[in-house]
């Protein structure tokens, strides 16, 4: 038998777990722009064709520069920070990946892309770069959907508060 809940518990803890995923979804975001890592700013940077770009990746920006030109603006708009440990055979291996996304606009095409640029860096190997490309609705899914999760439950959470001030309540003489 389930236990009988007060009629706020569930609007609150929809409150509570949607507040949690924004926050989640929205948190390294705003770390990455409070503490922002300085090689992925350097390929964004050589991107751009202001700097050099680290070792390893003159192809990638010759071949970037070739097919869409420069990087003309590129504005952070997700970042991910993870890592992970691996053990095998008596050896173990740490890795950390940082990956940033950029709403990218690029001279020679016309609307805005997402830049993905991937920082992987395994212990006992070279730091390695990846760049890659996604359609802004891709985000925009992601961003929208805890939004508008957040948004319905403190709309519940509201709304049933307010029905339950009126009918709980004895009224008043006036």
């Amino acid at each position: 038998m389930l236990p009988k809940l007060k009629p706020k518990v569930v609007p609150l803890a929809l409150l509570v777990l949607s507040s949690a995923w924004v926050a989640l979804v929205f948190g390294p975001l705003i770390f990455f722009l409070l503490s922002p890592t300085r090689d992925i700013q350097q390929v964004v940077g050589g991107l751009e064709g202001r700097i050099g770009v680290p070792e390893g990746l003159g192809s990638l920006q010759r071949t970037v520069f070739g097919s869409v030109g420069c990087l003309r603006r590129a504005i952070p708009v997700s970042a991910y920070y993870g890592g992970s440990i691996e053990y095998e055979h008596d050896d173990l291996r740490k890795s950390r990946t940082t990956q940033v996304s950029y709403l990218a606009w690029f001279e020679r095409r016309p609307n805005p892309t997402i830049l993905i640029i991937t920082r992987t860096e395994v212990e006992g190997s070279p730091v390695r770069f990846d760049v890659n490309e996604a359609r802004p609705l891709t985000l925009l899914r992601l961003r929208s959907t805890s939004i508008a999760a957040l948004a319905f439950s403190l709309y519940s959470y509201r709304r049933r508060g307010r029905f339950l001030g009126r009918h709980d309540e004895p009224i008043a003489p006036v």
